[in-house]
């Protein structure tokens, strides 16, 4: 029994460290929520920024890209507040895995997925972006930026991985690790009104959704779309104890 207790105090020394060296890796990461939770109404900020969001409305824990993830029912809303980490004026990415339930397509009414007035904004929305097409903008630089998907067709059941990015200068939209396009544009985005919030009227899974404060590169956002279909990038603690990196988030 005490051999059994010694060996589990190791395993979670192990994770722990793992856990700081992995964070400590991702540099400028201003506020992640990998939604491990399972239960309740709080998703934590792992990036230890205290940007811990507040869950509202109907809502499903389930399995996610890596380890667990939240359905949002339509009104679903994770409030992650105005941080001031998250009030980010340049050199930005934000990041998020989405799997609709419902197959987004044109004639749709708006849908928010992820929204912070003045920015980062991601949505579908007819009014800007016709025709089922996925829509990422904020305000303040000139001239007013916004980047459009090429896809049209979001199937239901799917994982789609989101990047937007702005370095100042360029603003990007990926998906699945492709560049959808993008927009020149200079200046500060403007201070923010609201908080950020994630799901709003929404049908699907969310997981994963992680700001910088810089611009990820094209191999950074390849990087990380790789990892998430791999279910979490598999380390190897002394040659004897492989692990993913959903596993271990699941233990803290």
């Amino acid at each position: 029994m005490l051999r059994n207790a010694a060996y589990g105090l190791f395993v979670f020394f192990v994770l722990v460290g793992i856990h700081a060296e992995v964070l400590a890796a991702e540099k400028d990461l201003a506020a992640y929520w990998a939604f491990e939770e399972g239960a309740g109404a709080t998703a934590k900020d792992m990036s230890g920024n205290g940007n811990h969001g507040k869950i509202s409305g109907k809502v499903k824990w389930t399995e996610g890209i890596i380890g667990q993830a939240i359905e949002c029912k339509g009104g679903t809303v994770v409030d992650c507040g105005m941080g001031e980490s998250l009030l980010i004026d340049q050199d930005l990415t934000t990041q998020f895995w989405l799997n609709p339930t419902e197959k987004i397509k044109a004639g749709m009414a708006r849908i928010n997925i992820l929204y912070m007035t003045w920015g980062p904004m991601f949505a579908f929305c007819p009014a800007w972006a016709p025709d089922g097409v996925l829509y990422f903008w904020f305000d303040g630089p000139k001239p007013k930026p916004g980047v459009r998907s090429k896809i049209k067709q979001w199937e239901k059941n799917t994982w789609y991985y989101v990047v937007g990015t702005y370095d100042g200068s360029v603003v990007k939209l990926y998906v699945n690790a492709e560049l959808q396009g993008s927009f020149n544009a200079k200046g500060d985005i403007l201070d923010r009104q609201n908080p950020l919030k994630i799901g709003q009227n929404y049908m699907g899974i969310v997981d994963e959704v992680k700001v910088y404060s810089r611009a990820l590169t094209e191999k950074e956002v390849e990087r990380d779309y790789k990892w998430g279909l791999a279910g979490g990038k598999a380390v190897d603690v002394s040659g004897k104890l492989p692990l993913t990196w959903g596993q271990i988030k699941s233990t803290l």
